[in-house]
């Protein structure tokens, strides 16, 4: 297996620190001078290579991130606990 490229393991950096930020997220975090276009197609190739190696997955988004969009997160790593669930409107707590 090759090596992780640099800007492979910034991404894995950035999604270690925040656990649960969507691709556009990621994208305009690692990319602010690029066009959202642009830097969502290379973030998303980038995540689709490490999810076919394994490292990352896809789970439930952080409290404040758009409905129904799937948080990147590292394999194994715990998520964060809070009661409820993300309704349409925000977090329904229980």
């Amino acid at each position: 297996m090759r090596p992780l490229s640099y800007p492979s393991k910034r991404l894995l950096t950035a999604i270690e620190e925040n656990p649960g930020f969507s691709r556009s997220e990621l994208a305009a975090l690692l990319y602010p001078e690029m066009p959202p276009h642009y830097s969502g197609r290379k973030v998303c190739k980038m995540v689709k290579s490490l999810e076919r190696r394994g490292l990352v997955e896809f789970d439930v988004i952080h409290e404040g991130g758009r409905a129904a969009v799937p948080g990147v997160y590292m394999v194994g790593k715990s998520r964060p606990a809070k009661p409820g669930y993300l309704g349409v409107f925000g977090w329904v707590s229980e």
